[in-house]
């Protein structure tokens, strides 16, 4: 289960979260995903899904939900359900801050590189190599 929080009020145009409505019921998705590490993969699996997120939800028959956050609003997902964030496209705004909190059940093995007193992250740089962790003048990489 995630916890995704808000830190500040948050209109669409700041990178706002959205979600693909029902993904988390897909079994071919949840297949897909499953056991992929970025990190250790040698096959080649991606798990960005498309770089139009509106044209993914329109292929598979659904919704692309959203919304404006206000400071303090959380919403509670699946694991398996397809989430991000929108690009910030609103340079006279700050950008979105907000703060998630991962849980998974007991019964699965955890991985050190994220359960530890010293977290290296997915590829070892630490939390801060995720994009949204960088300057907005730095270039994002892409995995």
């Amino acid at each position: 289960m995630t916890c995704w929080l808000c830190l500040g009020n948050l209109e669409y145009e700041q990178g706002a979260l959205y979600v693909v409505e029902e993904s988390h019921r897909w079994e071919q998705h949840i297949n897909d995903i499953r056991g992929l590490d970025l990190a250790r993969d040698t096959t080649g699996r991606q798990a960005t899904l498309s770089d139009d997120i509106t044209q993914y939800a329109k292929a598979h028959n659904t919704r692309l939900l959203t919304a404006k956050f206000n400071a303090g609003d959380i919403l509670l997902f699946d694991m398996n359900l397809i989430h991000g964030a929108f690009d910030h496209q609103a340079p006279d705004k700050p950008v979105r801050l907000s703060c998630d909190v991962r849980w998974q059940p007991i019964s699965e093995p955890f991985d050190p590189r994220y359960m530890a007193l010293d977290l290296g992250g997915t590829f070892g740089g630490g939390y801060g190599e995720l994009n949204a962790a960088k300057p907005l003048t730095e270039d994002w990489h892409k995995r």
